[in-house]
């Protein structure tokens, strides 16, 4: 029986299969290094959160839309009417807070939204234009968060400046706003907790005049902006000094200028874009902030590397790297006549697994490209100086360092270059599949197997 499990311990065929299924027992601590990374981003949101909390959160403008009661029985509605033209000029001032280790991009952004009203008069009215209360009518703007809201908020038509107030009756009406809001916690039929209302009551307005009317806002918020096309055409003009912006939203700008100075971003949205009608819309005010929200756009300001992003991206790579680093230890044994025990395998994949833990460690304190040096660098000399021991040779170890080096900076370029990271990836596996095959060549994997049995 000893013999039989001494033949079998020696057979590389046996070693290849048990270094295969230690390969794979490491993909538990690899799993258990992605939860660590999800435990530290859940942090720092709640980093992002408690700054936000206290700043202003992720932002989102709709409006202005005037809105006009009628009263078609006993029950008082409202039809919502839309500029004609709506132009929006947003100026942000970015600035980036600390809370801790975290770092949270903020902005003070000055809006000046332009409307034009049209003449009303041709307009086709779900309901009996008599029943019209123009007298009653009201400008509406929406804020996402209203405590990013500095100095008053007014209209200005004319000569005349009409002061927008909280409008909490239209929050008890339509709790529930159905939208959708890619990337930032909200879904659709979630309800929205922070958006609120501001009405400014007008005096009356006359439907065959045409009017503009121009609204500015002094908004402060975190990590993007959103501007909703309320607008029957809708135009922004958007800029800042930060230097790594992510357009997002419904649709991207037309043009779009990125330097050193910061950026400048366009919009322009045809009347169309809507899922209703691009004049007027009568339903429930929910369905109406939900699509415009839906149909919002702006920009992120995105940090220059999102390290939980990076450091995720790199696990999933673990494995391989476990493998073929193990892979290289067998291959010493086959060709070199070695013997390397399983513990000692052991110890290699545990070095290559905490690679990551001090990759994520080091980046949330210093770039990532340096993070990235240290920690690879530590990993490379560690492994390699166990494997100039374990395999009684300088030589060796120095093959082994050449082999990780250039694992992790195939990996680094995976990293960055997103766009190709698929070809890279196939023509490093393609490649390390060819020098496994030319190493191994001349290999009689029978005899092998036959003379360790014997």
């Amino acid at each position: 029986m000893k013999s039989k499990f001494q033949a079998l311990s020696q057979s590389f065929t046996a070693r290849l299969v048990g270094i295969g299924v230690l390969a794979l027992l490491f993909l538990i601590p690899l799993q258990m290094i992605r939860s660590v990374i999800e435990e530290r981003e859940d942090r720092y949101r709640g980093a992002v959160e408690e700054v936000s909390g206290k700043w202003g959160a992720f932002q989102g403008v709709v409006g202005p839309v005037l809105a006009v009661p009628y009263a078609p029985g006993s029950q008082t509605s409202v039809v919502y009417l839309f500029p004609e033209n709506l132009a929006v000029d947003a100026k942000l001032e970015t600035q980036v807070r600390s809370r801790g280790i975290f770092e949270v991009p903020l902005y003070d952004a000055n809006l000046l939204f332009k409307a034009d009203f049209s003449s009303l008069n041709g307009l086709d009215f779900p309901v009996d234009p008599k029943s019209l209360r123009w007298n009653e009518a009201w400008l509406l703007m929406g804020i996402a968060d209203s405590q990013g809201l500095g100095g008053e908020l007014q209209a200005k038509v004319g000569d005349q400046a009409y002061s927008f107030r909280p409008a909490p009756q239209l929050h008890n009406a339509d709790e529930f706003i159905r939208f959708k809001y890619d990337g930032k916690g909200y879904s659709e039929a979630s309800k929205y907790r922070n958006f609120s209302y501001f009405s400014a009551k007008l005096n009356g307005w006359d439907p065959a005049q045409a009017r503009s009317l121009e609204v500015p806002v002094q908004l402060k918020g975190s990590e993007g902006l959103r501007i909703a096309s309320a607008g029957k055409s809708t135009q922004v003009a958007m800029s800042s000094p930060w230097i790594s912006p992510g357009f997002e939203g419904s649709i991207l700008p037309e043009s779009h200028q990125i330097t050193v100075e910061g950026f400048t971003a366009n919009w322009s949205v045809s009347p169309y874009s809507k899922s209703f009608g691009p004049d007027l819309f009568s339903g429930r005010l929910a369905e109406l902030t939900g699509s415009l929200l839906d149909s919002s756009f702006g920009v992120d300001l995105v940090l220059p590397v999102d390290v939980y992003q990076q450091v995720t991206r790199s696990v999933k790579y673990g494995a391989l790297f476990v493998l073929f680093s193990f892979l290289a230890f067998f291959l010493f044994e086959v060709i070199q006549s070695l013997r390397v025990h399983p513990f000692q395998y052991l110890l290699v994949g545990a070095g290559l697994s905490l690679f990551y833990l001090l990759l994520l460690s080091f980046s949330e304190r210093i770039s990532f490209g340096w993070s990235y040096l240290v920690a690879s660098a530590a990993t490379i000399g560690l492994v390699s100086a166990y494997a100039a021991s374990t395999l009684k040779s300088a030589r060796r170890g120095g093959l082994m360092a050449s082999l990780l080096t250039v694992l992790y900076a195939s990996l680094y370029l995976l990293l960055r270059a997103t766009d190709y990271a698929l070809l890279i990836g196939s023509v490093s596996l393609f490649i390390a599949l060819a020098v496994i095959m030319y190493v191994t060549r001349n290999i009689d994997w029978y005899r092998t197997d036959a003379e360790k049995g014997s």
